[in-house]
């Protein structure tokens, strides 16, 4: 799911849309994500040493970007699998805490991806602000 954030009635909601059959495929999506979660991090490093250049201040700063949205990759799954596990049983307050998760990794995303469009636009034309 691609939002922002979300309510604890959305999250139920979805895991009361997805049947009997559909929570196990929650489940296993959610544990494959931790492999494509290695994966995205392994590219943003690798952009970042490429676009922003080992030497400069930006480069740690994209590095810890990239872990720490990995971190809180692996927290909000860790919360969706701890939630799911419980369903029907509701935990609204540790849903509320994944809809704050999300909104956070979404956040450093942005963060990261923004850094990386203006060095790509710097280089582009030449300048050197950074």
């Amino acid at each position: 799911d691609m939002r922002m954030r979300y309510t604890p009635d959305v999250l139920y909601r979805t895991f009361e849309a997805a049947g009997e059959n559909g929570r196990p495929e929650m489940r296993r999506y959610w544990l494959l994500d931790f492999g494509f979660m290695a994966c995205l991090t392994g590219v943003m490093i690798a952009v970042s040493a490429n676009i922003a250049g080992r030497e400069t201040w930006v480069y740690p700063l994209m590095i810890s970007l990239s872990v720490v949205r990995t971190a809180v990759d692996v927290a909000e799954d860790s919360l969706f699998l701890t939630l799911l596990r419980s369903f029907p049983e509701r935990r609204n307050g540790a849903a509320k805490l994944a809809s704050a998760v999300t909104t956070l990794k979404h956040t450093l995303l942005i963060a990261w991806l923004a850094m990386l469009f203006f060095l790509l636009l710097q280089s582009a034309f030449g300048l050197h602000i950074l």
